[in-house]
């Protein structure tokens, strides 16, 4: 593999937080997803490695959360058993799982996920109607399901911690519109609710199917 196909798979954040890369693979096909390029090319972070990674935290308490993303990370196989060595190991006092929330509308999962070990939830809600966030994924669809993973995770509130954000907002005067919209949507869930900002890139303004006009 090249040095090119490793970059991103295992970085720090500014929040004593690990995000390791284990999937690139995704269900969903984001008119801004800022990594496309290594969809379907790269590798996601091996179990072998994250367990050295785990034994280094065990020593240096460096992090206090691991992040585990992709790609779309709950199509990784192997996802379960990242997540049950993060929590055994007791390296890390939280385990959050980045995703699009569309597997989680399997409940059987999503209940696997919770006894496996994971406390924490980040859920990437593009729009405040289906219309406009199946448009941004480009899978009718997403939207549907991603309110169900949302409802099959809220039914462990003493269990984990959820927030529901968006990744990508097409221009500064939709900004506003939308996340007023958005945060209507997941009031009705016991979340704590997150917004986290993309900056998009010019090809995806130039794709991107909400009209500047709004």
């Amino acid at each position: 593999m090249t040095q090119s196909a490793l970059r991103d798979q295992v970085h720090p954040t500014r929040f004593r937080d690990l995000a390791v890369t284990v999937d690139f693979h995704c269900n969903s096909a984001c008119t801004f997803c800022i990594v496309q390029e290594g969809m379907n090319n790269y590798r996601g972070v091996p179990l072998e490695r994250f367990a050295a990674i785990v034994q280094e935290n065990l020593y240096s308490r460096k992090y206090d959360r691991v992040l585990f993303t992709g790609g779309e990370v709950t199509l990784e196989k192997s996802l379960f058993d990242f997540v049950r060595l993060a929590r055994d190991s007791g390296a890390f006092q939280h385990v959050r799982l980045q995703t699009n929330g569309r597997k989680p509308a399997d409940a059987a999962f999503t209940r696997g996920l919770v006894e496996a070990g994971v406390d924490e939830f980040f859920v990437s809600l593009h729009g405040d109607t289906a219309a406009l966030h199946d448009a941004i994924t480009q899978r009718p669809g997403s939207y549907d399901e991603l309110i169900r993973g949302l409802q099959n995770l809220a039914a462990h509130p003493g269990a984990l911690r959820l927030q529901a954000g968006q990744a990508c907002l097409a221009c500064q005067r939709y900004q506003v519109r939308c996340d007023r919209q958005r945060r209507r949507v997941i009031a009705r869930l016991p979340l704590r609710s997150a917004t986290q900002i993309v900056p998009c890139p010019r090809v995806c303004r130039a794709q991107c199917p909400v009209p500047e006009r709004i």
